[in-house]
């Protein structure tokens, strides 16, 4: 139900083993193509060189677009040539299309610092390319970055060139339980890389405090995932193998995150002793902590 017409719709099966065939040949103004599996990035890549147009979309199998998504997305590409990309904001739904939140950032400067902070475009259907954009900057298909390819990309390419970011609603992001998005440890491992590539680059100051920030800021909600996801499960001296490799490497956030979360309940129950007990007791928690997760 797409308002604008003149659309070239490719399908890049990456492997799958379902009836993705079949379900496009149902399709005639479809192309499809299939390739071994490789990885969402080298499938949008590809798709991005089987195409003909000036300007690219890419949809993954959990977005879908507004019905005047493409034209309000082409105007701003169409009345500026000095653009290279032009984001718009976006919905997240359940499986049952209810809306569970909406990504409405208002962002209409200083585009790379709040970038180097977050990536305030969230879903990549909400971005139009242009065609040389794609060509100088593919998806990165490293599996340093894996799960924030897009986002890698963003960086290199507002360091570089103009983008803007509109608040009219584009795309829709389905969100479920095998979404890449809730892997908190692929996710934190790869946009930690994605920033580290943009350090050799930092010109000032505040574009080092952007990015300190954003480090900061990632590391804070990827570990509290992580916490949530670990903690809920196991007693601190059961853990093993990949779980205490993920403290070990965050181990000081996770260590705020358990403290600041017992804190209250610690309080109510030990308001009978004197300070001192309950100073040394946190001092034990801590040791015991640290001391399970270095083993």
């Amino acid at each position: 139900n797409l308002k604008y017409a003149n659309i070239e719709t490719i399908l890049v099966d990456d492997g799958s083993t379902d009836n993705t065939s079949e379900t496009a040949s149902s399709f005639p103004w479809v192309k499809y193509f299939y390739q071994a599996n490789k990885g969402l990035p080298a499938a949008r890549n590809k798709g991005a060189s089987l195409s003909k147009g000036e300007f690219l979309i890419f949809l993954d199998a959990d977005d879908w677009l507004y019905p005047d998504a493409i034209s309000k997305n082409l105007g701003y590409l169409l009345a500026d040539p000095a653009l290279a990309i032009v984001s718009g904001c976006h919905n997240v739904t359940n499986l049952d299309g209810k809306v569970i939140d909406e990504g409405s950032d208002v962002i209409d400067a200083d585009h790379y610092l709040h970038l180097l902070y977050r990536n305030y475009i969230g879903n990549p259907a909400a971005v139009l390319y242009r065609r040389s954009i794609v060509e100088e900057f593919p998806f990165d298909t490293s599996p340093e970055v894996k799960a924030c390819e897009d986002y890698d990309q963003y960086l290199k390419i507002a360091r570089k060139y103009k983008i803007i970011h509109h608040q009219e609603k584009i795309s829709v992001y389905r969100k479920h339980g095998e979404n890449m998005s809730g892997n908190a440890e692929l996710m934190l491992h790869s946009v930690l890389n994605a920033l580290r590539r943009q350090e050799p680059f930092l010109k000032n100051e505040t574009e080092r405090k952007a990015w300190e920030s954003g480090k900061q800021q990632w590391t804070g909600r990827y570990t509290n995932q992580l916490y949530r996801q670990i903690f809920t499960q196991k007693s601190i001296l059961n853990f093993r193998g990949t779980e205490l490799k993920q403290i070990r490497l965050y181990k000081n956030d996770f260590l705020r995150i358990f403290l600041t979360k017992r804190k209250n309940n610690l309080k109510s129950s030990l308001n009978n002793y004197s300070p001192v007990f309950v100073k040394t007791l946190y001092k034990n928690i801590k040791r015991k902590f640290l001391t399970s997760n270095e083993q």
